[in-house]
């Protein structure tokens, strides 16, 4: 039997603007093995990302509950929520979130160093992830250097920098061309195979939706 690594238990959230209550979900539900995949699919604002904060625990639902990996995140504190976060987790952005000061390996390191390894282990982790998404000529070139797509391959890149058991991904290929947005598509699959990884990616991308193991339709309340 296939471990569950990631429940979304009749999730809720509402925000209030004035006297007006607006509730974004409404008891969103699902299970996600091990292993799995699950696109999160619906129109703009229909809650995608705010579903997305919430399982990552950057949220708290209104009503309902998280568990990853065995842990109910309404139970825990921030710093132990932070902690699963930074360990477990990794994260890819519409837009790259690059430091534009910094080069690739800089990037990609940074999350390996704050974790605590040495600057030489998190340098050699950060070229070996860099070359595997095919970025081996652009180690170091900073953001402004890189086109759409390359900066989104160290994105990803630095998502896998501490070994993540679950990446969580919001629109990776949102503001990209469809060559670039497939290229990118391709990259993610197959590193989610190979790694074995557990995702979970809100996307309008169809074409990625239907490679995945399960959907989620989000609708707008």
């Amino acid at each position: 039997m296939s471990e569950v690594i990631l429940e979304c238990s009749n999730v809720s959230k509402e925000f209030i603007q004035g006297e007006k209550v607006i509730k974004v979900l409404n008891e969103v539900q699902f299970k996600l093995n091990k292993g799995s995949s699950l696109a999160v699919l619906g129109p703009s604002g229909s809650g995608k990302t705010t579903l997305l904060h919430i399982l990552a625990g950057l949220d708290a639902p209104t009503t309902g509950e998280i568990t990853f990996n065995n842990h109910n995140l309404n139970n825990l504190d921030l710093n132990k929520i932070a902690y699963i976060r930074n360990k477990y987790m990794g994260f890819v952005y519409q837009s790259h979130h690059l430091l534009p000061e910094f080069d690739a390996i800089e990037n990609v390191s940074l999350p390996i160093i704050i974790s605590g390894a040495s600057k030489k282990e998190a340098i050699d982790k950060s070229t070996d992830l860099l070359v595997r998404v095919g970025l081996e000529k652009r180690l170091f070139h900073r953001p402004g250097e890189l086109s759409g797509g390359e900066r989104q391959r160290v994105a990803v890149a630095r998502s896998l920098a501490n070994s993540p058991s679950c990446l969580i991904m919001d629109e990776p290929t949102g503001d990209l061309d469809n060559k670039n947005a497939n290229s990118i598509v391709k990259l993610i699959l197959d590193l989610v195979e190979e790694e074995k990884l557990s995702l979970v990616i809100a996307t309008h991308d169809i074409n990625l939706a239907n490679n995945l193991s399960n959907s989620l339709n989000l609708e707008i309340n």
